[in-house]
């Protein structure tokens, strides 16, 4: 019986007897050329051995056998063959075509082997069926702006808001790609800054010292808000360097996040998924660490005053539309 043949294989391959675990499956597809179980238990010996073609027999004898079978199918997303994934599935689904997961597997396969309509006619529903919500949209527009439609973003954000839906999704992404937001004559130089403290009479004592400080403020007309927060700390004595190794990361966008050493080159840290901090890297006495990023605070379009975004960093706020900013003379850094 070949029950009791796939047994014995099981168990020597459990023992890792290889070669007995192979010769047993072999002569049981040589005894039991149509049953089922021993048509499955060769693929993965026949696929070991790199003999594909047995490999391809095996998988059409296994669809006239049994049509539902879809060893075929997870054998090709295992390879990563998309374009066979996609044949699979379609075989699958013109059986049964009341399997609705089947379709949206099919959908997946075809966006994993590049036909880009695929994508886009799926996010076109997604913003058909939910037109204020500002996810799909920016989905949608990041597709065809990858396809190379440079103005896609500014007509997503102007359809988006004739909707209803939120625009600080789609701003936030046209100031990344444009590489400017409206905090951008707020910025200072790090290297002018550091500069004139190294030429200045007034130097801190201190196992720090934060030579800059500031944030500015932009408001818009519906309540949400951006800061941009910039900071300089000029590290003294090993004390500073264990207390300032570690920086927490908000959610925002990072402008500056780095080490600028002595002579001028400039070092990044590594971000690690998962990892709340970024650890800034071989640091000395004398250097300096910059961080620059730009914080973001939604709001809603009937806001009349904003909020400020002292619970993230301690300072206060304007409640009036433009930009504020605060800096602070050199301290010592606590």
């Amino acid at each position: 019986m070949a029950e009791v043949g796939l047994a014995l294989a099981r168990v020597y391959g459990e023992l890792g007897w290889a070669s007995e675990h192979q010769g047993t499956l072999r002569d049981l597809l040589s005894r039991f050329p149509d049953d089922l179980s021993v048509l499955h238990a060769n693929v993965d010996v026949l696929e070991a051995r790199g003999d594909t073609k047995a490999v391809d027999g095996i998988l059409e004898k296994l669809r006239r056998r049994d049509r539902d079978d879809e060893l075929g199918l997870t054998r090709a997303l295992a390879r990563e063959d998309y374009a066979r994934a996609v044949r699979e599935l379609e075989r699958l689904l013109a059986s049964h075509p009341e399997r609705l997961e089947l379709e949206e597997r099919l959908h997946d396969a075809r966006v994993r082997a590049g036909e880009i309509a695929q994508i886009q006619r799926k996010l076109e529903a997604a913003v058909a069926a939910e037109p204020s919500n500002p996810r799909p949209r920016l989905d949608l527009a990041d597709a065809r702006y990858a396809e190379g439609d440079q103005s896609v973003l500014y007509a997503a954000l102007a359809d988006g808001v004739q909707a209803g839906a939120s625009p600080l999704l789609l701003s936030n992404a046209i100031d990344l790609v444009d590489g400017v937001t409206e905090l951008e004559p707020y910025r200072l130089d790090a290297r002018e800054i550091i500069q004139a403290y190294e030429k200045g009479e007034r130097h801190m004592e201190g196992t720090a010292a934060r030579i800059l400080d500031y944030a500015a403020v932009w408001v818009r007309a519906d309540g949400s808000s951006r800061m941009l927060e910039h900071e300089i700390v000029r590290l003294q004595s090993a004390e500073g360097i264990a207390a300032f190794a570690e920086h927490r990361m908000l959610e925002g966008l990072v402008l500056h996040m780095r080490v600028i050493k002595k002579d001028g080159t400039t070092l990044e840290p590594e971000f690690v998924a998962g990892k709340p901090t970024v650890t800034f890297p071989h640091l000395e006495i004398g250097d300096y660490i910059e961080t620059e990023q730009v914080v973001f605070f939604p709001g809603t379009v009937a806001a009349s005053s904003t909020r400020g975004p002292a619970g993230s960093s301690g300072r206060r706020t304007s409640r009036t539309r433009g930009a504020s900013s605060w800096s602070s003379r050199p301290r010592a850094a606590s």
